[in-house]
């Protein structure tokens, strides 16, 4: 079970290092874009965590960096219904 934690975060950081900064940026764009304030930091961590748990699911093939910016914007959206519901239940 470790070497699998090893390997995965390996795959993280090798993908994502080059693009970091960008990514860093763009989470925090789509915060912004999306009212969500100050979230764009933890909407990056959340990516990673993502990316992480489906690491094996990313076609190689296909660009990673539109990928990633997909899957930040797909999080960024899942937040945003999250807190819509919890104004239409309160």
């Amino acid at each position: 079970m470790e070497k699998i934690i090893d390997s995965n975060w390996s795959k993280v950081i090798e993908m994502t290092s080059p693009h970091e900064q960008r990514l860093r940026d763009f989470a925090r764009s789509i915060s912004v874009r999306y009212d969500l304030l100050n979230y764009g930091d933890d909407l990056y961590q959340e990516f990673l965590i993502k990316l992480y748990d489906k690491i094996d699911q990313y076609d190689s093939n296909k660009s990673f960096l539109s990928w990633a910016r997909a899957v930040i914007k797909n999080l960024a959206i899942d937040h945003i219904r999250i807190k819509m519901n919890k104004y239409e239940v309160s």
